[in-house]
């Protein structure tokens, strides 16, 4: 059976590109484009095998840091479901610092299949 993944990217039009390289991969994918949408997702279904959030969501010309603030709210439910940072900003310091905040990895976009197949393998170390 293959393993879950659930994503948040805020960036619609890279919502295809990750779906196809993630299944490309041999994962199936859910891929949400905010905190909203990722609680309801795990609300409805806390049956992921990981989670990769991007670090920034933009609103309007303003970007906020809130992966951190959605996996606190998700530990908060009991679910330890491993998580993947991704950023576009490898310089901000909760990117840097990923472990702090409750990640087990952090990618920098853009990625290619080879880059996410070598986190991916890293977040799988058994498979």
């Amino acid at each position: 059976m293959a393993k879950r993944i659930l994503m948040m990217e805020d960036e619609k039009d890279l919502h295809n590109i990750y779906r196809e390289m993630l299944e490309c991969l041999g994962y199936e994918v859910d891929i949400c484009f905010d905190d909203i949408e990722i609680m309801e997702k795990i609300g409805s279904s806390s049956d992921f095998d990981l989670f990769i959030f991007d670090l920034q969501y933009k609103s309007g010309d303003v970007l906020f840091d809130i992966a951190d603030e959605v996996l606190k709210e998700i530990r908060e439910m009991g679910i330890s479901t491993p998580a993947v940072l991704m950023s576009g900003s490898p310089g901000n310091p909760k990117f840097v610092n990923y472990d702090k905040h409750g990640f087990i990895l952090a990618i920098e976009k853009p990625f290619n299949l080879d880059k996410l197949a070598e986190v991916l393998n890293r977040a799988f170390p058994s498979q």
